[in-house]
């Protein structure tokens, strides 16, 4: 997932980018144009800049299943209080575990929508390892 740059053909000149991003993007008063920037390929890739763009003018590669919920502003449309409270409120910490294994499409799921988890600093340092070899858990569950 890499920004390349603006789309100057989309691009209405809002600023919304660079309010969000100034540290890679600017606007050039010479050419009255926005110029993104990264030549130490830094960019935490939040994705922060695509959601404030309202002319999707942030040219990327790489990021085509990113989920940006067009015409929505409200938080509260995509998922009202009441069934989020209840799901936060419903969720507990199941220690006794099945023998069955989960399927591999079902973690990949859980690991993909993890890794889109808030986390504070819109970094993503945190890394997890999937072990389903039977002998190597109970290696570990021993340990």
């Amino acid at each position: 997932m890499s920004i390349l740059g603006i789309d100057y053909d989309k691009c209405n000149l809002c600023k919304n980018c660079v309010s969000e991003c100034p540290t890679y993007f600017s606007f050039d008063e010479g050419q009255k144009k926005i110029v993104f920037s990264d030549p130490d390929n830094l960019c935490s890739r939040c994705n922060r800049c695509r959601c404030r763009c309202p002319e999707d003018a942030i040219l990327n590669e790489n990021m085509e299943d990113v989920l940006t919920f067009e015409g929505v502003q409200d938080p509260s449309t995509l998922i009202s209080y009441e069934t989020l409270n209840n799901f936060m409120t419903a969720k507990r910490s199941i220690r006794r575990y099945k023998k069955k294994k989960v399927p591999r499409n079902v973690m990949e799921k859980v690991m993909t929508s993890m890794s889109q988890a808030p986390t504070g600093a819109n970094i993503r340092t945190l890394r997890c390892k999937i072990i389903s070899d039977e002998k190597t858990i109970k290696q570990l569950s021993d340990s």
